[in-house]
């Protein structure tokens, strides 16, 4: 029924998203059932660039490799304070 509604609707941008939705509708299907994503590697990418950002006007490119190595590693990152308290003996 999408696809008819597509077909029969004159505005280009709704056949645009048909065209797209039939591209990627197997692979969107495979994502719902198997439940993987490629969320990790998009939130590293998007750390990546936002370091670059920042570094933007380094002049030692290993400093700014450097940089985004630290800033993907879990060390870089606050860990949450421990509910677990211990008691001096």
């Amino acid at each position: 029924r999408f696809y008819t509604f597509c077909a029969a609707c004159s505005v280009p941008e709704i056949s645009k998203l048909a065209r797209t939705i039939s591209a990627w509708q197997e692979p969107m299907i495979l994502a719902i059932q198997t439940g993987l994503s490629n969320a990790r590697s998009e939130g590293y990418n998007r750390i990546i660039k936002h370091v670059g950002r920042i570094a933007f006007g380094f002049r030692n490119p290993e400093n700014q490799r450097r940089r985004v190595r630290w800033a993907c590693t879990r060390q870089s990152r606050r860990t949450p304070p421990s509910t677990k308290q211990v008691r001096p003996c």
